[in-house]
């Protein structure tokens, strides 16, 4: 249960196909929507879950620019995380998939895993030992996309509004220099760990 795939929007999807089917991820269909009757307004790919740590990845490239929209997905979801057991795969696959760089991984000493994000909010981390919280949800759950963190302006106001819709509070950060942040108990949520995190100037 939980989040089992993602969606990029891209441009020059053909470019994009021929860059991670290079990688050895099989497409699994490409379909427009010209094709399904609804006109020439999006064309998308999928690929094979089996080849991209059991999430289903799709891009879409728009034919039709009046179709775009504002998506106000970047101001209410802080980032994505995806567990995986190789996290230099796991980067050369996204940043192929959304021709977005990430950074250079770094290690957290808290939850023994290492981890890259890229501006996109997508972080990928891999467990860097076995009694990681990280490499107990892989083994349980296997890979694949396994924590969504919201926005919120203020964190208390965010814990409340998680707590009033039945989910309970696990932890708690206030690091200097990082954001505040709020997580909660997966087994509420789908099995998939949900938290929020304070950022005033959103």
């Amino acid at each position: 249960m939980g989040i089992f795939g993602i969606s990029f929007l891209i441009k020059d999807i053909d470019a994009r196909v021929a860059e991670v089917k290079g990688l050895g991820i099989r497409l699994l269909g490409r379909i427009g929507t010209e094709e399904a009757g609804f006109g020439k307004i999006l064309v998308q790919a999928q690929f094979d879950p089996r080849d991209s740590f059991e999430t289903m990845v799709e891009i879409v490239e728009l034919l039709d620019p009046a179709y775009a929209h504002d998506s106000p997905f970047l101001r209410i979801v802080d980032h994505v995380e995806l567990y995986v057991r190789d996290l230099k795969r796991a980067v050369e696959l996204f940043t192929a998939l959304t021709g977005f760089e990430f950074s250079t991984p770094v290690t957290v000493d808290e939850i023994k895993a290492r981890t890259a994000m890229n501006a996109l909010g997508l972080w990928i981390t891999q467990p860097v030992s076995a009694d990681s919280l990280v490499a107990q949800t892989i083994a349980t759950l296997g890979e694949g996309v396994h924590a969504i963190a919201f926005r919120t302006p203020n964190l208390e106001e965010g814990i409340a509004k998680a707590q009033l819709a039945g989910l309970s509070l696990v932890d708690q950060t206030d690091k200097k220099g990082l954001p505040k942040q709020a997580q909660f108990d997966p087994k509420d949520c789908f099995g998939m760990i949900v938290k929020f995190t304070e950022r005033p100037d959103r």
